[in-house]
């Protein structure tokens, strides 16, 4: 049992070692009913029978129990593994829920510095066009006083040349 692979089946080891210790028990049971052989031949083939019978049925009953039990084992270092799969996929999915978190945060600081810059890049357009238009209305204005200047000083020129006639 020792030289066996850790990898092997259990049950490929040990379900013909069973079968082989039966054939053993059988073999000796039918050499001791041979030598024995006091109270006639039908005597001695009835005992070998029974004794064959009861060995079968033993052999059986210690088969299924070693087969249930070895299941049982794999059955339990098969839960083992699945609570270490669970454990490492536990692992796993917080590593992942943690960077899907980082990610979404930065996505949201992203979102929101964008659309920060969205709104000065507005409200510098804005700034913009209200200095491009005071200074178009302010050099129009200046342009209209210049000529209700020109205009008062023209009309007052006529004025002075009226009083002079």
């Amino acid at each position: 049992l020792a030289q066996v692979a850790p990898t092997k089946d259990l049950l490929s080891v040990f379900v013909p070692l069973l079968l082989h210790l039966h054939s053993l028990l059988l073999m000796l049971l039918r050499s001791s009913t041979d030598r024995g052989g006091s109270g006639g031949a039908g005597n001695a083939s009835q005992t070998s029978r029974a004794m064959s019978a009861l060995v079968d049925a033993a052999a059986q009953e210690a088969t299924k129990r070693t087969v249930a039990i070895l299941r049982g084992k794999d059955a339990g270092s098969n839960v083992a593994e699945c609570l270490v799969r669970i454990k490492a996929i536990e692992g796993f999915t917080g590593v992942e829920q943690r960077r899907l978190m980082e990610q979404g945060s930065t996505e949201r600081c992203r979102i929101i510095e964008e659309q920060r810059s969205r709104r000065v890049d507005r409200m510098a357009g804005v700034a913009e066009v209200s200095v491009v238009e005071t200074a178009r209305t302010q050099r129009q204005a200046t342009t209209a006083k210049e000529q209700t200047a020109r205009e008062v000083a023209a009309v007052q020129a006529r004025l002075e040349e009226r009083r002079i006639v």
